[in-house]
């Protein structure tokens, strides 16, 4: 059976129980994440097993006094319009 070709354009409607707070990502509670987790990606995220696992990066170091983190992004990575994402892109939106 022949797979069917995704299609593109259109709206995706979603029910929630709440508003959200705010779309700053920093003001959150569990419908915010709901919503925001389906707009941007973090740096790193939950596992199942609720260890913190790559995401946009993939990988990462800390400092010895733990005051610098350091980021390498993952290749390939893309906004929804196909540009590439640069560490300058995560820098300004920090």
């Amino acid at each position: 059976m022949a797979q069917e070709q995704p299609k593109t354009g259109g709206t995706l409607k979603v029910r929630i129980n709440a508003d959200i707070r705010a779309t700053d990502g920093l003001n959150r509670d569990a419908n915010t994440d709901t919503v925001l987790h389906h707009i941007f990606e973090t740096l790193v995220a939950y596992r199942a097993d609720l260890t913190v696992g790559p995401a946009l990066a993939e990988s990462w170091t800390v400092s010895d006094d733990g005051k610098t983190y350091a980021f390498t992004l993952r290749d390939g990575a893309v906004f929804h319009n196909g540009d590439a994402v640069t560490s300058s892109d995560v820098k300004w939106n920090w």
